[in-house]
């Protein structure tokens, strides 16, 4: 994976390139400053952390312990599979090496071994968010099938996505939690495009076998 200075533009995009270049032009100037230096000690570190701690908890539960330690145990999974996700997104944008094959291979380990989400599924729609983000034509983030980020969104929804819009300020707060298993249905369903794709790329087929 490489950074989302990767992303094209697209000559039928509903903006100019112009936010491009600023992106680029602040990009370089961030990279001169030493921003994206890789935190190499600090990552391991946090690495270690979210590694021991969930084997801890995994085998905890595979101890069969009593209720009140069988819910600590989750909670610290699930609270240590929010830090593995962080921690891939880190990976992703350079911050522990710049080595392609070994941000491949702990992506595959934070993302889709504890976390469940195809990495390279994130890759792909990551590497579209950063140069377009909040753009509504480019960025995968503006885009749901039930909640609308912008005015247009809601009016061209129809059924329960126009249902769940209408009523989204009180609907957000019980869905939003439900979002991350989107992410992973959607991960786990380029799976099938993926095996299908003769330009698929290998990593992109096994990470989204494995999640």
């Amino acid at each position: 994976m490489t950074i989302a200075t990767d992303a094209v533009y697209s000559p039928a995009a509903e903006h100019p390139p112009h936010g491009d270049r600023l992106y680029r032009t602040l990009l370089t100037e961030l990279s001169n400053a030493g921003c994206f230096r890789p935190a190499r000690a600090h990552s391991a570190v946090y690495g270690a952390f979210i590694l021991g701690g969930y084997a801890a908890a995994y085998a905890t539960l595979l101890a069969g312990p009593g209720l009140v330690v069988r819910v600590l145990a989750l909670a610290a999974l699930a609270f240590l599979s929010v830090h593995a996700g962080f921690l891939a997104h880190e990976v992703g944008h350079g911050a522990i090496t710049r080595n392609r094959h070994a941000i491949a291979y702990l992506g595959q380990v934070f993302n889709t071994l504890l976390t469940a989400l195809c990495h390279s599924y994130y890759c792909h729609i990551h590497r579209r968010h950063h140069p377009h983000c909040n753009d509504r034509g480019r960025d995968p983030d503006m885009q749901s099938e039930f909640f609308s980020m912008y005015p247009q969104s809601a009016r061209e929804k129809t059924g329960l996505g126009k249902l769940i819009s209408r009523h989204q300020s009180v609907l957000i707060w019980i869905l939003v939690w439900l979002q991350p298993f989107t992410l992973k249905i959607d991960s786990i369903s380029c799976r099938k495009s993926a095996s299908h794709a003769t330009s698929a790329p290998r990593d992109y087929t096994i990470s989204c076998s494995v999640a």
